[in-house]
């Protein structure tokens, strides 16, 4: 069948379409990782990454995924990267997800050893450059289980996990593609933006639990008793601007742009957010929608686990503390609406009033109205 002039002109018209368009998506990937394009696996495990803030209830959700066998979950991968959102790290820390998503391990020494020499972070805590792997060797509320537990590369003696100083990158990149699922919590990746590009394609394994706390709540953890000194208390206050202001900044930017996002250019399945209160209120409910997310069974092990964890009793001898995984997770909802005075709660709602309306937290007028504990300050939606 012959074609005329006309028909030609529009295959040829359709053909630079075509390749414009194929050079725009290549464009758009190697921006983010020149000379990369398509480099997310769908071969392997899933992956779900923890996205949250310190002092946000993320070391119980955590424990969530470290606890269960056969689970690789990566603890604080990218610390070196810092909570300061360098531009310059952008590219490093999307680098690090990309390698962790599909277990190319190799290359981590590297990235992270680019990223202390720009955030100069000690590294005797999170100890990244002498195990390859940051967290691998630490106390037991602090490490990866699973290296240990499941991949038999390092050993636990008195509640402290003992590494090789290295571990071997190619053998745990061998034992993470056997994973039934990859976990990792991340505090330090700055924008949800950053990785939206691996969660657009239906094929994409990846998947974000976005942990968010009430902002009053989280500075609450983080800032100092107050006490008798009015100088240390209008240093309080300082502080309080602050963390104000990192906090909401970084709160309100990624859930803005995952209420843009989801259901658009990121699918509604490979997308979760859910609230700390939520979660400490009704924590066996809110871990079952949790494992129906990421596709894997709730057994009765990590139920019983769940059950101590979040419940307080003398005679279990539990560990209670905001930051520790055991402790009555009711308690500490509106711990905060005792600690902070009315005066620091209205500067940290006149910064963070954009993140408080968005994540359906209630705003105070009175103090009246704060300290009236019998009423939640959090509406009942929850799950997005």
């Amino acid at each position: 069948m012959s074609l005329n002039k006309r028909q030609l002109k529009k295959i040829y018209l359709v053909g630079i379409l075509i390749g414009v368009g194929t050079l725009v998506l290549y464009n758009r990937w190697s921006s983010i990782l020149p000379g990369a394009p398509g480099i997310i696996s769908s071969s392997g495990p899933g992956t779900v990454i923890l996205l949250t803030q310190r002092r946000s209830g993320s070391s119980i959700l955590g424990e969530l995924f470290n606890q269960y066998v056969d689970v690789s979950y990566f603890y604080e991968p990218l610390f070196p990267i810092d909570e300061t959102c360098n531009p310059s790290l952008r590219q490093n820390a999307v680098e690090i997800v990309q390698r962790i998503i599909n277990c190319d391990l190799n290359q981590l020494p590297m990235l992270y050893e680019k990223a202390f020499n720009v955030t100069d972070r000690n590294d005797k805590y999170s100890r990244c450059k002498i195990h390859n792997v940051c967290f691998a060797g630490n106390t037991q509320s602090k490490y990866s289980a699973y290296l240990t537990r499941d991949a038999k590369i390092c050993n636990v003696v008195n509640n402290f996990q003992y590494c090789p100083e290295p571990i071997d990158l190619e053998r745990l990149s061998a034992h993470c593609r056997g994973s039934v699922l990859i976990a990792t919590k991340m505090i330090y990746l700055c924008k949800l933006e950053w990785i939206s590009s691996f969660l657009s394609p239906p094929s994409a394994s990846l998947k974000v639990l976005h942990l968010v706390r009430d902002p009053r709540a989280t500075i609450n953890s983080r800032i100092p008793a107050r006490n008798s000194d009015s100088g240390s208390n209008t240093a309080r206050l300082g502080g309080i601007r602050f963390y104000a202001k990192q906090i909401c900044e970084k709160l309100s930017v990624n859930t803005a742009f995952a209420n843009r996002a989801v259901g658009t250019v990121i699918p509604h399945d490979k997308y979760m957010r859910i609230r700390h209160e939520d979660f400490s209120m009704d924590p066996i409910k809110t871990a079952e929608k949790i494992y129906e997310f990421v596709s894997i069974p709730f057994d009765v092990d990590i139920k019983r686990w769940l059950v101590e964890a979040t419940s307080f009793d003398k005679s279990l001898n539990l560990k209670v503390g905001d930051q520790g995984t055991k402790r009555n997770s009711r308690d500490i909802v509106s711990a905060w609406r005792m600690k902070l005075t009315f005066e620091e709660v209205v500067v940290i709602q006149d910064i963070c009033k954009d993140a408080l309306t968005m994540l359906g937290y209630e705003v105070y007028n009175t103090n009246e109205d704060m300290l009236d504990l019998n009423k939640l300050h959090f509406t009942s939606k929850t799950i997005i």
